[in-house]
């Protein structure tokens, strides 16, 4: 890629990051694609984190949220995403612990296994179904017992 004037980088890496919520290691790769030297690099993104354009606790908050409401997924496939992309294990435990509370989690194991079950009548696939989601065994193998006969 050429080289371009690394105060335009942080320019656009700013707007890049007010437009959602970004992990630090996207930053990284991002600024990693530019041929700029690694004290710029470095300048970028501590100006980047001084100004709050990124921030992991945040991004996790905002990406456990989304991907529970929007994509229905469970806390360990959550977790699993956000290590994949280095977030801080703190963060991961803060945001889950805030934004997942375990009646909605509960509730949610609920609607998902009678909406399978009126698919499918075999108890292995909907709790197979609900694993790969990511939601704990034990309550999902309590959803299942009770909604799949």
């Amino acid at each position: 890629m050429k080289s371009i004037n690394p105060a335009l980088i942080q320019t656009r890496l700013a707007k890049w990051c007010s437009l959602q919520d970004r992990a630090i290691s996207q930053a990284k790769k991002k600024l990693a694609a530019h041929e700029i030297s690694e004290e710029e690099r470095e300048r970028i993104l501590s100006f980047l984190l001084r100004e709050k354009y990124l921030d992991d606790l945040r991004f996790a908050q905002s990406y456990v949220r989304s991907k529970f409401v929007y994509k229905q997924w469970g806390e360990v496939k959550i977790r699993h995403h956000l290590k994949a992309l280095h977030v801080d294990g703190a963060f991961i435990d803060r945001a889950c612990r805030e934004e997942l509370p375990e009646e909605a989690n509960l509730e949610r194991i609920e609607a998902l296994t009678k909406k399978k079950a009126q698919q499918t009548s075999d108890p292995a696939k909907v709790l197979r179904f609900l694993l790969q989601r990511g939601f704990t065994y034990g309550p999902s193998y309590e959803a299942v017992k009770k909604w799949v006969k």
